[in-house]
């Protein structure tokens, strides 16, 4: 099975994500691979953070994006939060 990442830099080279989709599914990846690493289930997370189960599972499912807010009460939920960086091309 491919990892995550693979399947995002396919769809990127082929042209199927915008630069949109692709930030916000780098920072789903981030928040899965955190998740699991501590243990934390999809409801627990929903009850930590007040963002409803199905809304986790259709972000991690690429069935919908979630919006910044979104994304800060996820990881907060966690006791992480979110940095963005703006990078010189």
């Amino acid at each position: 099975m491919s990892s995550l990442t693979e399947i995002q830099n396919a769809l990127v080279r082929e042209g199927l994500l915008t630069p949109e989709e692709e930030f916000v599914t780098k920072l789903i990846a981030h928040i899965i691979f955190v998740r699991v690493k501590e243990g934390i289930s999809q409801s627990e997370l929903s009850r930590r953070s007040g963002v409803p189960q199905k809304t986790i599972s259709r972000m991690e499912n690429r069935l919908s994006l979630p919006s910044i807010q979104t994304l800060y009460k996820l990881a907060e939920a966690m006791d992480y939060k979110l940095n963005f960086e703006l990078e010189k091309c």
